[in-house]
């Protein structure tokens, strides 16, 4: 399959396109994964992504799956907008009541699943990539997309969310009537002027933050020091390091090692962070917050660079915080 699409890739055009884009994501995936072995995270996945296309999204054009979630691009034209726009948030409200039990009666899925999904929905336009004889889309861009993300990231601890530019006024009433209106500010989206946005009422719990202007934020760094002889010793795959402060964007967390001087200038990332806690982003111990590195990682780049075990290194978990 990579194959074909690097082919197609290459004499691929693009064309713009009316459409709502959703994105889905499995709320506490991450937690999942490490309670189930990886056939069994296969499978599940596999089943919920086939029960999502087939049951809830069958006028979809195109799916693409995220790891723990779905991209799905429905096209609309003006004439059935309405109709089109009106299936897609009530296809979205019936998978969200359905998610917990979405599994129930598999036979190959005896096991605790994940319970929550959040869903961020945007409509306008958007790039379509499509081969050269027009008879496959490889791919879809543009903000929109981005928005739909972002829009997912604030349906926590799940729900559904749409901005005011998808027109709340062209669904049914009684569909308008379960959600609730917010104005407030999205990194990347609105950072200066606010965005008015719709999210469930039953559901979703929109944080105060989103209702208070960004600022840059301030940059923590923590910093850990260690013998490489004890990180060597360490038995299990992953290391957990506990951050001093909460950080402010997960998805701005950069983690470094060094060594001696004046290498400690020039600093590697390692790992990215693992978001353990759908709610919070991180794994919460008590009232401490802390991120999981993977030990191998961190061991070949030390040998790499020809790390003796009685030589010290430094660790920095760099991230921003209010």
């Amino acid at each position: 399959m990579h194959k074909e699409f690097l082919k197609l890739l290459e004499k691929a055009t693009g064309r713009s396109e009316d459409v709502i884009a959703i994105n889905l994501d499995i709320r506490s995936f991450t937690p999942f994964c490490k309670t189930v072995d990886s056939l069994r995270v296969a499978t599940y996945i596999t089943r919920v992504y086939l029960k999502i296309i087939k049951d809830y999204f069958k006028n979809a054009s195109y799916y693409k799956p995220t790891g723990d979630g779905l991209i799905i691009i429905i096209p609309y034209k003006r004439e059935n907008l309405h109709e089109v726009a009106n299936l897609t948030i009530e296809s979205c409200l019936k998978l969200l009541q359905d998610f917990s039990s979405l599994c129930i009666g598999d036979p190959m899925i005896n096991y605790p699943t994940p319970q929550k999904i959040g869903i961020g929905v945007a409509r306008g336009s958007a790039c379509c990539i499509i081969s050269e004889d027009k008879s496959k889309v490889l791919d879809y861009s543009g903000r929109l997309l981005n928005l739909a993300s972002r829009l997912m990231e604030l349906a926590r601890p799940s729900g559904i969310v749409f901005d005011d530019s998808f027109q709340i006024n062209i669904l049914k009433d009684e569909t308008k009537e379960l959600f609730e209106e917010k104005t407030g500010y999205i990194r990347g989206v609105a950072e200066e002027k606010t965005i008015k946005i719709h999210c469930t009422k039953k559901y979703t719990l929109i944080p105060d933050s989103f209702s208070q202007p960004l600022k840059e934020p301030k940059w923590q760094t923590d910093t850990h020091n260690f013998q490489y002889r004890m990180l060597k010793k360490i038995p299990t795959k992953e290391f957990r390091l506990f951050l001093s402060r909460k950080p402010l964007d997960e998805g701005k967390i950069s983690v470094y090692f060094a060594h001696g001087h004046p290498e400690a200038l020039e600093l590697d990332i390692i790992y990215d962070y693992t978001i353990e806690d759908d709610e919070i982003g991180h794994e919460r111990v008590g009232n401490r917050f802390a991120i999981l590195l993977d030990i191998h990682t961190i061991n070949d780049k030390m040998e790499k660079k020809g790390i003796l075990e009685d030589m010290n290194v430094r660790i920095e978990i760099v991230y921003p915080v209010k």
